[in-house]
């Protein structure tokens, strides 16, 4: 308690010795007499007056100005945060995502055209036998004196006119 005790020592020796010294200088400097009741009267009235609208003040400007204090606060960080974060994670994952996606694209496009141009070869390797073959049997006509049919007669008698198989 006795910290206590000195802050009051001295905001009553500020209260009360503060103002009569004031009003003593004041005297002594103009040389007139010191009205002591009208300084207790001034005293007091200051004290009351500071007291009523300091709290009064105090209250309302501390609610109001905690409100607005707060929400100004949580904006100005909420909005500042939310761009440095977004710009932060939108380019990094950006970024990422772009090249991991990009490479996985890219790769997985590139088996598939691999192995479908795997296929492909290998397709056509199978039939490079049969080409030879196909050269003999497409100038056999020719030597006979007739002409070698066209795919379109060949699909025409196979197929007919109605779409169906020829009996044969």
């Amino acid at each position: 308690m006795p910290t206590y005790r000195n802050v009051i020592s001295i905001a009553l020796g500020l209260l009360i010795g503060l103002p009569v010294l004031v009003a003593w200088g004041t005297s002594v400097i103009q040389g007139t007499p010191v009205q002591w009741s009208d300084v207790a009267v001034g005293v007091a009235g200051g004290v009351a007056g500071g007291v009523a609208f300091g709290v009064a003040g105090g209250v309302a400007g501390g609610v109001a100005g905690g409100v607005a204090g707060v929400v100004a606060l949580g904006v100005a960080f909420g909005v500042a945060g939310g761009v440095a974060f977004g710009v932060v994670l939108g380019v990094v994952l950006g970024v990422v995502l772009g090249v991991a996606l990009g490479v996985a694209g890219g790769v997985a496009f590139g088996v598939a055209v691999g192995v479908a141009g795997g296929v492909a070869g290998m397709i056509g390797g199978l039939r490079l036998p049969w080409y030879p073959l196909q050269l003999v049997l497409a100038l056999a006509p020719r030597q006979a004196g007739r002409r070698h049919p066209d795919i379109l007669t060949v699909l025409a008698a196979t197929f007919g006119q109605t779409g169906k198989k020829a009996n044969r």
